[in-house]
C-alpha cells in the first residue's frame, strides 16, 4: 500500500479526550467549544474505554434543561462499543466503513494504542483529491472509433499500447472478437471485460456491447 494513500497520513493527532469521570457538563462544554464531533474516553492506564460523540451529550443536555441540573459523568453516557480502524488501512476501505455506519469519527490504533482519530470529512478531502490527481483513462470504445477503419490488427496493436497487456489476470485486461469486412473494415465488435480497469480509487468493471455502455 502506497504510503501517501493511508490514513495514518490523514488522521488528527489532536483529537479530544476525555476522563470516564469527567462530569458530562464539562465534557459537553469542552466539545461544544471545541466544534468537535467526539472525543475518545481514555482511562488513566491509556485504555481507550469508550467515546463520547455529540449524539451521547443530547441526553443529558435535555435532561439539564428540564430540571435546571447537570447530572451524571462522562462514564454514564459514552459510547462503549468502540469500532477502530489500524493506521495502515488505505482510503478506499476506510471509505467502506463510513459507507457502512454513520460515525463521522474513527480511532485509530497502532499496536494496541489510540494513535490518532480520522474524520469522515478528512477522508473525504483526501480521497476526492487522490482521485482527481490521476489522470482518466480513454475510455476503450472512444479507441475503437477512432480507429474504426483501420485493419483489426492494427486496432489491436494500439488498444494494447493504450490499454496495457491482454493476459488474463492484469488490472485492466480487455480481450476484442471481431468480424472483418472484405475491406479490413471493423463490421461488428463486441467487446467483454474480464476483469476491471481501476479508475480513480474503485475498481469500476465497463462492458461495452455493439455501441451500448453498461456500467454495472
Amino acid at each position: 500500500m502506497k504510503p501517501e494513500t493511508i490514513i495514518e497520513r490523514i488522521m488528527r493527532t489532536d483529537f479530544a479526550s476525555l476522563a470516564p469521570e469527567t462530569p458530562i457538563r464539562e465534557a459537553v462544554a469542552m466539545l461544544a467549544r471545541r466544534r468537535a464531533p467526539a472525543a475518545l474516553v481514555i482511562d488513566a492506564s491509556g485504555t481507550l474505554v469508550g467515546i463520547l460523540t455529540e449524539k451521547d451529550c443530547f441526553r443529558p443536555m435535555l435532561n439539564a434543561s428540564y430540571y435546571q441540573q447537570w447530572d451524571g459523568s462522562v462514564a454514564e453516557h459514552m459510547s462503549r462499543e468502540i469500532l477502530t480502524l489500524p493506521v495502515d488501512l488505505d482510503f478506499v476501505s476506510a471509505a467502506e466503513e463510513f459507507l457502512a455506519r454513520s460515525h463521522r469519527v474513527y480511532p485509530v490504533m497502532r499496536d494496541g494504542e489510540v494513535a490518532g482519530l480520522l474524520h469522515r470529512s478528512d477522508l473525504l478531502s483526501a480521497a476526492f483529491l487522490t482521485v482527481a490527481a490521476r489522470p482518466w483513462r480513454q475510455p476503450l470504445p472512444s479507441i475503437v472509433r477512432a480507429f474504426s477503419m483501420a485493419a483489426p490488427e492494427a486496432v489491436l496493436s494500439k488498444t494494447h499500447q493504450l490499454c496495457g497487456p491482454t493476459s488474463t489476470g492484469s488490472a485492466n485486461t480487455r480481450s476484442i472478437e471481431y468480424r472483418s469486412s472484405k475491406s479490413s473494415a471493423w463490421s461488428d465488435a463486441q467487446l467483454s471485460c474480464r476483469t476491471p480497469i481501476m479508475i480513480g480509487l474503485h475498481p469500476r468493471p465497463v462492458c461495452q456491447e455493439k455501441g451500448t455502455q453498461r456500467d454495472h
